[in-house]
């Protein structure tokens, strides 16, 4: 069966979205830190979400970037939101690949202009007929970008002076004030943000959850930031090393999967640094 060309990207999930084995704080970190009640400036911008424990092996989805948007709301309220890019410099390249695809069979037709990417796929079904389907991008210009329409979703809302922290996810349910408006579900934690040395912790506690989970963004030297969250990078060498973590902090198994821990400002530093302990990923700011 010849595989089927597929355009759809998905936004990442990156801040929301964690692994199976989670690591969750006794206490909000560190303990010694400036505790955030109005919305930080440094923090906005449009960034690519750049995981190198992954690749995208598809020629035409590795020239659409996964980005993450931060927009300040007001003085206590700061979106993070998802989105889909291409860069204006790469659509050649984009059109390079369509033609590639419909010389070896797997797209009959494309149509690509500065607002959509339309094409007919092809694939064999298992009784050896050829099925066509029509898909599309849209694309909104934005400075040197292409912004894929669909890809654009609110992720979260941290709101700093109610000390809460909203989770999004698409709902089913038809909208009642704006007709083409998408549904959304939102989950609320209690918000725990504080800044030390120039780098940001976001605390959230979830109501089910045995402690704290943690996000932190630590500036680059690029002018974005290493993202790290509390949930394990690589389960096998987490097992392997678990008992070299024991030795920086105490390590307590609430389950197979969830432990608690209760660092010092020393100790936490120590588990950041650790290059396999945490999920790590960069946001490379993106020129407009």
């Amino acid at each position: 069966m010849q595989k089927q060309f597929v355009l759809r990207f998905m936004p990442v999930l990156l801040l929301g979205v964690f692994s199976c084995t989670n690591i969750y704080f006794k206490d909000p970190v560190p303990q010694s830190a400036q505790t955030l009640s109005t919305a930080p400036d440094a923090l906005s911008g449009v960034y690519a979400y750049i995981d190198e424990a992954e690749s995208e092996p598809d020629p035409v989805k590795s020239l659409f970037k996964d980005c993450v948007r931060i927009e300040k709301v007001n003085d206590t309220q700061i979106l993070i939101s998802w989105e889909s890019r291409l860069a204006e410099k790469d659509m050649p390249k984009l059109k390079e690949q369509m033609e590639s695809q419909r010389s070896a069979g797997a797209i009959s037709a494309y149509t690509l202009t500065g607002n959509f990417l339309l094409c007919t796929t092809v694939s064999t079904e298992n009784d050896g007929r050829t099925k066509e389907q029509q898909q599309y991008v849209a694309l909104e210009k934005e400075g040197s970008w292409y912004i894929v329409s669909q890809s654009r979703k609110p992720g979260m809302l941290l709101d700093f002076k109610a000390a809460t922290f909203a989770e999004f996810s698409t709902a089913e349910g038809a909208a009642d004030v704006f007709p083409e408006a998408d549904s959304l579900e939102m989950e609320t934690s209690a918000l725990s943000a504080r800044v030390k040395r120039d780098s940001y912790y976001f605390n959230f506690l979830k109501k089910d959850d045995p402690g704290w989970s943690l996000f932190c963004l630590v500036p680059d030297a690029s002018g974005g930031w290493l993202l790290k969250t509390s949930a394990v990078g690589n389960q096998q060498n987490f097992k392997d090393n678990l008992t070299a973590y024991r030795k920086i902090t105490p390590f307590e198994a609430v389950t197979d999967s969830k432990f608690r821990i209760a660092p010092t400002d020393a100790e936490l530093e120590r588990l950041l640094a650790e290059k396999d302990l945490f999920q790590t990923a960069f946001l490379r700011r993106l020129e407009p």
